[in-house]
Protein backbone atom coordinates (compact mmCIF):
# COMPACT_ATOMS: atom_id res chain seq x y z
CA UNK A 1 0.00 0.00 0.00
CA UNK A 2 2.81 2.43 0.86
CA UNK A 3 4.33 2.49 -2.65
CA UNK A 4 0.92 3.42 -4.14
CA UNK A 5 0.49 6.27 -1.65
CA UNK A 6 3.94 7.60 -2.43
CA UNK A 7 3.13 7.52 -6.16
CA UNK A 8 -0.16 9.39 -5.55
CA UNK A 9 1.55 12.08 -3.49
CA UNK A 10 4.26 12.53 -6.08
CA UNK A 11 1.62 12.58 -8.83
CA UNK A 12 -0.32 15.29 -7.00
CA UNK A 13 2.78 17.37 -6.58
CA UNK A 14 3.67 16.94 -10.24
CA UNK A 15 0.17 17.88 -11.37
CA UNK A 16 0.28 20.96 -9.17
CA UNK A 17 3.58 22.15 -10.64
CA UNK A 18 2.88 21.24 -14.24
CA UNK A 19 -0.73 22.37 -13.97
CA UNK A 20 0.33 25.74 -12.61
CA UNK A 21 2.63 26.34 -15.54
CA UNK A 22 0.02 25.10 -18.03
CA UNK A 23 -2.69 27.19 -16.44
CA UNK A 24 -0.58 30.34 -16.68
CA UNK A 25 -0.13 29.68 -20.38
CA UNK A 26 -3.83 28.92 -20.95
CA UNK A 27 -4.90 32.05 -19.09
CA UNK A 28 -2.82 34.30 -21.33
CA UNK A 29 -4.95 36.88 -23.21
CA UNK A 30 -4.87 34.96 -26.47
CA UNK A 31 -6.30 31.81 -24.92
CA UNK A 32 -8.09 33.16 -21.92
CA UNK A 33 -11.73 32.24 -21.42
CA UNK A 34 -14.33 34.80 -20.40
CA UNK A 35 -13.33 34.26 -16.80
CA UNK A 36 -9.56 34.63 -16.45
CA UNK A 37 -7.87 32.07 -14.24
CA UNK A 38 -10.48 29.35 -14.87
CA UNK A 39 -8.01 26.78 -16.23
CA UNK A 40 -5.70 27.36 -13.32
CA UNK A 41 -8.50 26.69 -10.84
CA UNK A 42 -9.49 23.46 -12.63
CA UNK A 43 -5.92 22.13 -12.57
CA UNK A 44 -5.44 23.11 -8.96
CA UNK A 45 -8.70 21.37 -8.04
CA UNK A 46 -7.54 18.13 -9.71
CA UNK A 47 -4.23 18.32 -7.90
CA UNK A 48 -6.01 18.85 -4.58
CA UNK A 49 -8.24 15.81 -5.25
CA UNK A 50 -5.21 13.59 -5.92
CA UNK A 51 -3.39 14.83 -2.80
CA UNK A 52 -6.52 14.41 -0.67
CA UNK A 53 -7.02 10.86 -1.95
CA UNK A 54 -3.40 10.03 -1.08
CA UNK A 55 -3.79 11.53 2.38
CA UNK A 56 -6.94 9.53 3.14
CA UNK A 57 -5.31 6.31 1.88
CA UNK A 58 -2.23 6.99 3.98
CA UNK A 59 -4.36 7.51 7.09
CA UNK A 60 -6.25 4.22 6.54
CA UNK A 61 -3.05 2.28 5.94
CA UNK A 62 -1.43 3.79 9.01
CA UNK A 63 -4.44 2.82 11.14
CA UNK A 64 -4.25 -0.80 9.92
CA UNK A 65 -0.51 -0.91 10.64
CA UNK A 66 -1.03 0.36 14.20
CA UNK A 67 -3.84 -2.16 14.73
CA UNK A 68 -1.63 -5.07 13.61
CA UNK A 69 1.40 -3.87 15.56
CA UNK A 70 -0.74 -3.43 18.67
CA UNK A 71 -1.45 -7.16 18.89
CA UNK A 72 1.90 -8.91 18.34
CA UNK A 73 0.98 -11.42 20.98
CA UNK A 74 -1.89 -12.80 18.93
CA UNK A 75 0.32 -13.31 15.87
CA UNK A 76 3.09 -14.83 17.98
CA UNK A 77 0.63 -17.09 19.79
CA UNK A 78 -0.83 -18.21 16.48
CA UNK A 79 2.60 -19.08 15.08
CA UNK A 80 3.52 -20.85 18.33
CA UNK A 81 0.30 -22.86 18.23
CA UNK A 82 0.94 -23.92 14.65
CA UNK A 83 4.52 -24.94 15.44
CA UNK A 84 3.39 -26.83 18.53
CA UNK A 85 0.73 -28.66 16.56
CA UNK A 86 3.38 -29.90 14.16
CA UNK A 87 5.70 -31.38 16.82
CA UNK A 88 3.27 -32.48 19.56
CA UNK A 89 3.34 -36.29 19.77
CA UNK A 90 0.14 -38.25 19.57
CA UNK A 91 -1.32 -38.88 23.01
CA UNK A 92 -2.80 -42.23 23.96
CA UNK A 93 -6.08 -42.55 25.94
CA UNK A 94 -3.99 -42.98 29.12
CA UNK A 95 -2.47 -39.55 28.58
CA UNK A 96 1.04 -40.77 27.77
CA UNK A 97 2.69 -39.78 24.48
CA UNK A 98 2.70 -42.65 22.03
CA UNK A 99 6.19 -44.07 21.40
CA UNK A 100 8.02 -42.99 18.30
CA UNK A 101 8.36 -45.94 15.92
CA UNK A 102 11.92 -47.17 15.78
CA UNK A 103 13.64 -50.17 14.26
CA UNK A 104 16.03 -50.41 17.22
CA UNK A 105 19.25 -52.42 17.34
CA UNK A 106 19.61 -55.24 14.86
CA UNK A 107 20.56 -58.74 15.95
CA UNK A 108 23.75 -58.62 13.91
CA UNK A 109 24.84 -55.38 15.60
CA UNK A 110 24.09 -56.74 19.07
CA UNK A 111 25.98 -59.99 18.43
CA UNK A 112 28.99 -58.14 17.01
CA UNK A 113 29.28 -55.96 20.15
CA UNK A 114 28.70 -58.92 22.48
CA UNK A 115 31.27 -61.12 20.76
CA UNK A 116 33.86 -58.33 20.92
CA UNK A 117 33.25 -57.93 24.65
CA UNK A 118 33.70 -61.68 25.14
CA UNK A 119 36.90 -61.71 23.06
CA UNK A 120 38.34 -58.86 25.13
CA UNK A 121 37.41 -60.73 28.31
CA UNK A 122 39.06 -63.96 27.17
CA UNK A 123 42.28 -62.11 26.35
CA UNK A 124 42.39 -60.74 29.92
CA UNK A 125 41.77 -64.01 31.78
CA UNK A 126 43.91 -67.12 31.76
CA UNK A 127 42.05 -70.05 30.29
CA UNK A 128 44.30 -72.69 31.87
CA UNK A 129 42.53 -74.91 34.35
CA UNK A 130 44.38 -75.19 37.66
CA UNK A 131 45.69 -78.48 38.86
CA UNK A 132 42.79 -80.14 40.60
CA UNK A 133 45.20 -81.89 42.91
CA UNK A 134 46.03 -78.56 44.56
CA UNK A 135 44.62 -77.54 47.90
CA UNK A 136 40.79 -77.10 47.85
CA UNK A 137 41.19 -73.60 49.28
CA UNK A 138 43.40 -72.53 46.38
CA UNK A 139 40.98 -74.00 43.86
CA UNK A 140 38.09 -72.19 45.59
CA UNK A 141 39.96 -68.86 45.34
CA UNK A 142 40.65 -69.43 41.64
CA UNK A 143 37.01 -70.35 40.98
CA UNK A 144 35.84 -67.19 42.78
CA UNK A 145 38.09 -65.00 40.61
CA UNK A 146 36.94 -66.63 37.38
CA UNK A 147 33.23 -66.53 38.27
CA UNK A 148 33.36 -62.92 39.43
CA UNK A 149 34.98 -61.92 36.13
CA UNK A 150 32.37 -63.86 34.18
CA UNK A 151 29.57 -62.06 36.02
CA UNK A 152 31.10 -58.68 35.14
CA UNK A 153 31.20 -59.77 31.51
CA UNK A 154 27.56 -60.87 31.73
CA UNK A 155 26.61 -57.47 33.17
CA UNK A 156 28.34 -55.84 30.19
CA UNK A 157 26.40 -57.99 27.74
CA UNK A 158 23.11 -57.33 29.53
CA UNK A 159 23.70 -53.56 29.30
CA UNK A 160 24.03 -53.62 25.50
CA UNK A 161 21.15 -52.32 23.42
CA UNK A 162 19.16 -55.39 22.37
CA UNK A 163 17.04 -56.21 19.33
CA UNK A 164 13.44 -55.32 20.29
CA UNK A 165 12.13 -58.75 19.27
CA UNK A 166 14.76 -60.58 21.38
CA UNK A 167 14.61 -58.64 24.65
CA UNK A 168 12.66 -61.26 26.59
CA UNK A 169 14.68 -64.16 25.17
CA UNK A 170 17.99 -62.52 26.11
CA UNK A 171 16.69 -61.58 29.57
CA UNK A 172 15.89 -65.24 30.27
CA UNK A 173 19.21 -66.34 28.78
CA UNK A 174 21.26 -63.97 30.93
CA UNK A 175 19.24 -64.88 34.02
CA UNK A 176 20.12 -68.54 33.42
CA UNK A 177 23.83 -67.68 33.21
CA UNK A 178 23.54 -65.69 36.45
CA UNK A 179 22.05 -68.74 38.20
CA UNK A 180 25.02 -70.81 37.03
CA UNK A 181 27.44 -68.18 38.36
CA UNK A 182 25.67 -68.13 41.72
CA UNK A 183 26.10 -71.89 42.08
CA UNK A 184 29.74 -71.64 40.97
CA UNK A 185 30.31 -69.20 43.84
CA UNK A 186 28.64 -71.61 46.26
CA UNK A 187 31.04 -74.27 45.02
CA UNK A 188 34.01 -71.92 45.48
CA UNK A 189 32.89 -71.13 49.01
CA UNK A 190 32.73 -74.81 49.90
CA UNK A 191 36.22 -75.46 48.51
CA UNK A 192 37.63 -72.50 50.44
CA UNK A 193 36.56 -74.01 53.77
CA UNK A 194 37.86 -77.42 52.85
CA UNK A 195 34.50 -79.02 52.01
CA UNK A 196 35.69 -80.59 48.77
CA UNK A 197 32.79 -83.02 48.45
CA UNK A 198 30.18 -80.31 48.80
CA UNK A 199 32.22 -78.12 46.49
CA UNK A 200 32.22 -80.81 43.82
CA UNK A 201 28.45 -81.21 44.12
CA UNK A 202 27.87 -77.49 43.62
CA UNK A 203 30.37 -77.46 40.79
CA UNK A 204 28.52 -80.28 39.00
CA UNK A 205 25.15 -78.51 39.37
CA UNK A 206 26.59 -75.21 38.15
CA UNK A 207 28.18 -76.92 35.15
CA UNK A 208 24.83 -78.48 34.19
CA UNK A 209 23.08 -75.09 34.30
CA UNK A 210 25.90 -73.54 32.34
CA UNK A 211 25.73 -76.28 29.70
CA UNK A 212 22.06 -75.45 29.08
CA UNK A 213 22.97 -71.79 28.81
CA UNK A 214 25.75 -72.51 26.31
CA UNK A 215 23.43 -74.60 24.14
CA UNK A 216 20.74 -71.91 24.00
CA UNK A 217 23.28 -69.11 23.56
CA UNK A 218 24.91 -70.93 20.66
CA UNK A 219 21.52 -71.50 19.07
CA UNK A 220 20.84 -67.76 19.31
CA UNK A 221 24.09 -66.95 17.50
CA UNK A 222 26.83 -66.54 20.12
CA UNK A 223 30.18 -68.12 19.29
CA UNK A 224 33.07 -66.61 21.27
CA UNK A 225 30.76 -66.07 24.25
CA UNK A 226 30.04 -69.82 24.57
CA UNK A 227 33.48 -71.30 23.85
CA UNK A 228 35.65 -72.01 26.90
CA UNK A 229 37.90 -74.46 28.64
CA UNK A 230 37.03 -73.29 32.14
CA UNK A 231 33.88 -73.22 34.28
CA UNK A 232 31.85 -70.06 33.84
CA UNK A 233 33.64 -68.94 30.66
Amino acid sequence: MMPILIILVLAGAAITVVGGVLANWLDRPGWARPERGGARRVVMALALIVVATAAVGFAIDNEKSESNSGNPGNQSASRTAEATAEVTPEVTPSGDPSPVPSRGTSKATFLAKAEKACADHRSDVSTAMPDRSQEPGDFGAWLTTITTGNQRLLDTLAALSRPPADKDLLTDLFAQRTRANDVFLQSAGAFKVGQAVTGEQFLSSASDIEAEYRSEAKEYGFRICVGSDTPGR
